[in-house]
């Protein structure tokens, strides 16, 4: 929460969080090697259905390999969209050498969800995830859709520009927002008029898109 807080804080610096960072990885190596006491206390920890358990817990199931863990946990953080951040940020913060196969997974799910998690993951490592992200800018799922135009600025995809100002105007208010954000972003002026009418709103979308739970989606240093 600490880490998660610093982030958007104006008064820490990237060595401050660089500190957090070392905090947070020296934690979880404690649970490592904890062994399967360590597995045990972050189980339990999920009944706090929470973003940052669930990142904790996911860190330590992708590193062991074990299926079982990670259905587990996969099963725990799809139990509402906020808590998948955990997993996303789980997967950021892995080397990609060791999260690279199970994005792959994740891509190649049937779940709409799981291919979210897949596209967010890949934007976390900068890594672009070819077709799957372009048969997401089409998908029926609304934020898996959201979630690949997000992607599409992320990763600098100017070549998927022109497709994406054509979702300006959606229905959805998360695909219509992440449109304009990742056409502004590459560069279209005129998107940046789509972005105003979210500074109206009552709820920072912010808030709107994260649901419940914490998480940042933090790549490891």
């Amino acid at each position: 929460m600490l880490r998660d807080n610093a982030v958007r804080a104006p008064h820490y610096s990237l060595k401050d969080l660089a500190k957090l960072d070392d905090r947070v990885e020296a934690h979880i190596d404690g649970l490592r090697i904890a062994g399967d006491d360590g597995w045990t206390i972050c189980k339990e920890a999920l009944a706090w259905e929470e973003a940052g358990e669930i990142f904790v817990v996911t860190v330590l199931a992708f590193e062991s390999g074990n299926e079982d863990r990670i259905q587990e946990v996969l099963k725990a953080g799809t139990a509402e969209p906020g808590l998948s951040r955990g997993i996303i940020s789980a997967l950021g913060w892995l080397d990609y050498s060791i999260s690279q196969k199970h994005i792959q997974t994740l891509l190649d799910s049937e779940s709409p969800d799981l291919r979210r998690i897949g596209i967010a993951a890949c934007a976390v490592h900068r890594e672009d995830p070819g077709k799957y992200l372009v048969n997401a800018l089409t998908d029926s799922a609304p934020l898996l859709k959201a979630r690949a135009l997000r992607a599409v600025g992320e990763l600098g995809r100017r070549d998927l520009l022109p497709f994406i100002k054509t979702m300006i105007n959606e229905e959805n208010e998360n695909c219509r927002f992440f449109a304009a954000w990742s056409a502004s972003l590459l560069g279209d002026v005129d998107a940046v008029s789509g972005l105003k009418s979210f500074l109206e709103l009552s709820q920072p979308l912010s808030l709107t898109l994260s649901h419940k739970g914490r998480g940042n989606e933090p790549k490891k240093r």
